[in-house]
């Protein structure tokens, strides 16, 4: 009932974001239509990397960022989402690695939960996904190597495959 009166009305979706009842502004407005596919639109490569180095700057995240990089290799038991189309096939619980390192976790924190800097039981939303692009940019940018499950080390994060040899 929920999902029909929701498709019903996406057509409304459009006005509402417009009204001025929203709180969106129109350069708002103009951001999000900025976003599309549009091959009219000239692109502010800038706007972005001044977004991160303001968030960079105004957080500290330095301080964290410039601490020795520390890896360790982590475990989750994740399992996929119910698939509305096929609600009876069933979805195993699949173990996922990721590396953690507490200096990049508290240079995550400082952005999206100040209060879990330093706080290593304090979880915010995110930060497992992060790793693993962290541990693929590490791979690629420095000289780091990943422990694997027996203690070893590997040149890659382990489960993934560099795209060049």
């Amino acid at each position: 009932m929920a999902k029909n009166q929701a498709n019903a009305n996406r057509p409304h979706a459009q006005d509402y974001i417009a009204d001025a009842v929203s709180g969106v502004t129109s350069p708002m407005i103009q951001w999000r239509e900025d976003v599309g596919d549009n091959a009219n639109i000239v692109r502010d490569l800038l706007s972005p990397t001044d977004s991160a180095g303001f968030y960079w700057s105004m957080m500290g995240m330095a301080r964290h960022a410039d601490k020795d990089v520390n890896l360790q290799r982590r475990t989750i038991v994740a399992r996929r989402p119910p698939d509305p189309h096929h609600p009876h096939v069933p979805s195993p619980p699949v173990q996922k690695i990721f590396y953690h390192c507490m200096a990049f976790r508290d240079a995550s924190a400082a952005v999206n939960l100040p209060s879990a800097v330093g706080n290593p039981n304090m979880n915010f939303n995110g930060y497992i996904a992060r790793c693993v692009a962290y541990a693929q940019a590490l791979a690629v940018l420095a000289d780091i190597l990943f422990p694997d499950a027996s203690g070893g080390l590997l040149l890659f994060p382990e489960g993934h495959t560099p795209r060049r040899t």
